[in-house]
């Protein structure tokens, strides 16, 4: 088990000690959408696992994807230091997993742009079609009035 007291000075503070509603501090930097101070919370030993007075994990109580994503990390670094079942932490997020997201991320950009550069070409091919056509037709209606002339 991980230890869950840290020395600040002369005293041990026990990072999973219930504060208010029993909320640990984990609870309030997972609602404060507080990713680094999450982090170091669960370096640190606190149990994603405690419920608050609401019988919330803390994995609940963070709306921002940071924070959420801090508990997925650390699941995949520490796979057997807690129960991520009662924790409600749905997967772990490794390295590998993030890299490969942006991997595809760029990937759909540089589709984006490509059909954009597409899109453009047949904008101005239309935009050349369209002129080239007037043109012919002002030669025409020219042509026209200088038969009418003679």
């Amino acid at each position: 088990a991980v230890v869950s007291t840290q020395s600040t000075g002369d005293e041990t503070v026990d990072v999973n000690t219930p504060l208010d509603n029993l909320n640990t501090l984990l609870h309030h930097a997972s609602q404060l959408q507080n990713p680094r101070f999450t982090s170091l919370l669960l370096q640190r030993g606190a149990d994603p696992s405690l419920k608050n007075m609401a019988g919330k994990v803390p994995y609940e109580l963070a709306k921002s994807k940071d924070v959420r994503d801090e508990f997925r990390r650390f699941m995949a670094r520490e796979p057997d230091s807690w129960d991520y079942v009662l924790a409600k932490i749905p997967s772990p997020l490794t390295t590998e997993m993030e890299e490969e997201k942006e991997r595809k991320k760029r990937e759909k950009k540089k589709a984006m742009r490509a059909a954009k550069n597409v899109r453009n070409k047949e904008k101005k091919h239309a935009a050349k079609e369209a002129a080239k056509r007037e043109e012919e037709s002002l030669i025409s209606q020219a042509q026209e009035l200088r038969m009418r002339a003679l």
